[in-house]
């Protein structure tokens, strides 16, 4: 049977419901609805369509605007991010992330937040030099961790905007470059040893 004999044996009430419900129905067997409708002269179908036709705009415009309001968004990277980059490296290095959050967003304070950290990571590297060398390297995570918190959460409600959106940068050519300085240091270090 095929869409013109099924539509046949519809009830005028049958073909208003199926136009009503556009997205439960093939787009051929609904615009074929809608013409038998106009044959049989059924009141009020102009009007389901003239609403169907002013949703689908409306979607489409909200779905433009998202993703206009989406394009326009800066991508910084998460507090996660900075967290996790200060705990594996030093909090220096996460304020560098940190502060080119704040670079994106023309907000003061960089040099600020690069102190911090740099004095961070010197309190770091005094505490880790003064504790027993077991003991160390847990420690200076720990510090780290501590560090990291304490720059995000205390410089974002400072220096971010309240309720700022944004898209979340990806963190990997970060962690590239941060693993290639460690795998640098780590090279010249052992050769030295060797040497």
């Amino acid at each position: 049977m095929n869409f013109n004999e099924r539509i046949d044996l519809l009830s005028d009430d049958e073909v208003v419901v199926i136009i009503q419900s556009k997205e439960d129905y093939q787009n051929e067997f609904w615009e074929l609805c809608v013409i038998e409708a106009e044959k049989r002269k059924i009141r009020g179908v102009t009007q389901i369509i003239d609403d169907l036709n002013t949703k689908i705009k409306e979607k489409e415009i909200a779905k433009k605007e998202k993703a206009d309001k989406e394009a326009a968004l800066l991508e910084l990277y998460s507090e996660k991010t900075i967290i996790i980059f200060s705990s594996i490296f030093t909090p220096l290095a996460g304020s560098i992330l940190f502060a080119m959050n704040l670079k994106r967003l023309h907000c003061k304070g960089i040099d600020y937040v690069i102190g911090i950290g740099y004095f961070y990571t010197i309190a770091v590297g005094i505490i880790c030099f003064v504790m027993p060398f077991g003991s160390m390297s847990a420690t200076g995570y720990l510090i780290n961790v501590v560090a990291g918190f304490i720059m995000v959460y205390q410089f974002t409600n400072k220096y971010y905007p309240g309720d700022m959106e944004y898209k979340k940068r990806n963190p990997l050519p970060a962690y590239l470059v941060g693993f290639s300085i460690v795998m640098l240091v780590l090279l010249i270090i052992f050769r030295n040893i060797i040497y």
